[in-house]
């Protein structure tokens, strides 16, 4: 179905030469859909940074690039999943899919728009090398692997927290509810996460504000590469080492943090909010993980 709509847009007058203008930006998305097939990142942790870094684009328009590519990218990541029958938590999935439409329309309203460019890059690399840090050095290590559905009493109320949290990141940044849901989950659920919640995210942005207007070319030059980018990487996640994939993870966000923070420059307040704002992410990844909360149950008997 992805290919016929990306066949039907591409055949239209002059849009051909439009996607092959932004042929840089394909490229980029052979590493970003691999990234968010195989990884706990959605393909827009590789768009943004390149697309602000790299290409000067604004984080408004790599946020809603990220939305729309994801759209595509995930959901064909997730009928793959689907279709090899791969394992998904279902019930966390969609309690944590209801909050993330509850914080993404929170934060469609009062946050986007409102929140300063400089800032809203910041938040982007000092959450993912939070992220990064917190899978490389293994804190994440049994985070990874199934570790048994929650107590079924906590489902709605846990799902509904994480959700919410990263539905609101990800009105920001076009990616957010994929770092909370594998923190407490795998990989295969948090893919189906983004799938879910992406589609949602740009709807709402087309209703509010409108989509940027600079998302269309890219996102037509970009689109097929993710359509097969995805699947093939959610098919590597199955067959490589763990361990080759949080290198790449780490190798990712310590590129974009130290990017980011050469252009941006921070000032001495935005070194405050950097840390505080890594402290709280680890804070809240530490007690996401599956053995801690095993544990806190323990303790808590």
């Amino acid at each position: 179905m992805c290919v016929a709509v990306w066949l039907v847009l591409i055949t239209r007058p002059g849009a051909g030469l439009v996607a092959l203008a932004q042929w840089p930006m394909a490229l980029v998305m052979i590493g970003g859909s691999l990234v968010a097939g195989s990884t706990p990142m959605g393909g827009g942790t590789v768009a943004f940074p390149a697309l602000v870094l790299g290409f000067g684009r604004s984080p408004a328009m790599a946020r809603d690039f990220g939305l729309a590519i994801q759209s595509v990218g995930m959901i064909s990541a997730l009928l793959f999943i689907v279709k090899r029958s791969i394992p998904v938590e279902g019930r966390l999935l969609a309690w944590s899919c209801a909050g993330a439409v509850v914080g993404l329309t929170f934060g469609t309203f009062l946050l986007a728009g409102r929140v300063p460019a400089e800032w809203v890059k910041l938040l982007f690399a000092t959450l993912w090398i939070t992220f990064g840090a917190w899978l490389v050095t293994g804190t994440a290590k049994e985070a990874s692997t199934p570790p048994g559905s929650a107590d079924d009493r906590d489902v709605p109320i846990f799902g509904l927290a994480v959700g919410t949290v990263g539905g609101a990141v990800m009105s920001l940044i076009g990616v957010g509810p994929e770092m909370l849901v594998y923190a407490a989950l795998v990989i295969p659920t948090a893919v189906c996460a983004t799938a879910l919640t992406a589609p949602v995210g740009l709807a709402l942005r087309a209703w509010t504000a409108g989509v940027h207007p600079e998302v269309f070319p890219v996102w037509l030059a970009a689109m097929p590469i993710v359509i097969f980018g995805a699947p093939t990487g959610a098919y590597i996640a199955t067959r490589i080492p763990r361990v080759v994939l949080l290198r790449v993870i780490g190798a990712l966000c310590l590129i974009q943090f130290g990017a980011t923070v050469a252009q941006v420059r921070p000032t001495p307040a935005q070194w405050t909010g950097i840390v505080a704002l890594a402290a709280l992410s680890a804070a809240g990844l530490w007690l996401l993980a599956p053995s801690t909360r095993r544990a806190a149950a323990t303790s808590g008997a």
